[in-house]
């Protein structure tokens, strides 16, 4: 017997999760909400075009730019070892720290009408034969609810609830990479002040406004790993590292043309595990959104965009199937996942491709011309599916892939 059921059952109350909830809402479904953790994690929320859309399409956008420490850049610096580049083709970037911006958006989800319920982890899914009703959540004291939905969106992030449920998790091939997000805080703070002492916490030399001013994210490449310095303040820095490089952060840092200002980094590092698209054969009644879906790449700005893209997607396509009287199954959600594996694919081949134009100093040739400059920035901001211009960016992408692979074959101190 369900304890709650509604039209729409979201399992997370990330950026996604919120995202998909407020359109159904919106459109008139019964939505509820479930989450773990009301707090949002540590971090900054990067928006490039495909996010700012979907934002802007539900008047969100302003309350976020409202949020103190967000900052809008029109550029995106590309720095490596051998290169520095100023990408300001048709950028826009917004960045705002993490749990202010959660915030907003559960505010703004809650004022369409969903209904949240807070500290209820999704335990095991509920399914009616081959089909998908519900999930069992727990809270901290132990006590099971029922919660059921005629459908069931998992945006749980990396954790992917329902896909691993199922046996369906497969992770990305290749090296183990890991996160490491850290506070970047300025010198005046003091080396004795609890800032400085707090876990997490990047120290910063004497260069005045020369970082906490910053006004642009630089995505740099080092041992084909990436680093984000995300300005706003408290500005952060975020890395996408293989394993065996994480105990040689200092290193890493003095391989990349960003602020020496950076000095090093403090605290734990996270694993960041990426599932592949869930196979259809998990059973109907479900979809996932965001990271959960496997959309979005770790590493370039444009990942958290493409998973508001993909909740967007499927919000419409939940929609039509009620509307229709029919139960929802990952294969009918084209749109969707035709976005995520592309996104996937693509953003893998650029990751891949750009780390080795900047090992053989390839980023001053890759961005040679406006032409070239204006395909690049689109990709790393996340616009992959954009029907306009889509041929020109699969060529340079093959042209990128080949000259780098040809470069690098030449210099293999770089490989």
């Amino acid at each position: 017997m369900m304890d709650r059921r509604s039209e729409v059952l979201v399992v997370g109350a990330g950026p996604s999760g919120l995202v998909v909830a407020a359109l159904l809402a919106r459109a008139g479904r019964r939505v509820t909400v479930i989450d773990q953790h009301r707090e949002a994690g540590p971090g900054a929320l990067v928006l490039t075009a495909p996010g700012l859309d979907v934002l802007r399409e539900l008047g969100w956008l302003d309350a976020l730019l409202a949020v103190g420490g967000a900052v809008t850049s029109r550029r995106l610096v590309l720095a490596g070892a051998r290169g520095r580049i100023e990408l300001d083709d048709e950028v826009e970037i917004v960045v705002v720290p993490r749990p202010a911006a959660v915030e907003v958006l559960v505010e703004q989800t809650l004022r369409m009408g969903a209904v949240l319920v807070e500290d209820h982890a999704a335990a095991v899914p509920v399914l009616d034969g081959h089909r998908v009703v519900g999930v069992r959540a727990r809270n901290p004291g132990g006590e099971e609810l029922t919660f059921g939905g005629e459908t069931v969106v998992d945006a749980t992030g990396a954790t992917a609830f329902l896909a691993t449920s199922f046996g369906q998790i497969m992770p990305r091939k290749g090296p183990r990479r890991v996160r490491l997000q850290a506070r970047l805080c300025p010198a005046a703070s003091g080396a004795g002040s609890k800032e400085a002492e707090a876990p997490g916490v990047a120290d910063i030399g004497d260069q005045g406004d020369g970082v906490v001013g910053l006004d642009a994210p630089i995505l740099g490449l080092a041992r084909r790993g990436w680093l984000q310095l995300l300005p706003g303040w408290p500005a952060f820095l975020r890395a996408v590292l293989r394993e065996c490089d994480i105990d040689d952060v200092d290193a890493i840092l003095g391989e990349i043309d960003i602020p020496p200002a950076v000095r090093r980094v403090h605290g734990p590092v996270d694993r960041w595990i990426v599932p592949t698209m869930p196979r259809t054969a998990a059973g109907h009644g479900w979809v996932a959104v965001g990271r959960a879906a496997g959309s979005g790449c770790p590493g370039l700005p444009g990942a958290g965009s493409a998973g508001l893209a993909v909740a967007a997607s499927a919000a419409w396509e939940i929609d039509l199937a009620l509307s229709q009287g029919r139960v929802v199954a990952p294969s009918q959600l084209g749109a969707t996942l035709n976005l995520s594996r592309q996104s996937l694919y693509l953003e893998s081949l650029l990751d891949r491709a750009l780390g080795r134009a900047a090992a053989a100093g390839l980023l001053g040739e890759a961005t040679a011309t406006p032409r070239r400059r204006r395909i690049l920035s689109s990709m790393l901001l996340g616009r992959w599916v954009a029907r306009h211009g889509r041929l020109a960016r699969v060529i340079y992408l093959w042209w990128l892939d080949h000259r780098s692979r040809r470069a690098v074959r030449r210099a293999p101190e770089h490989g």
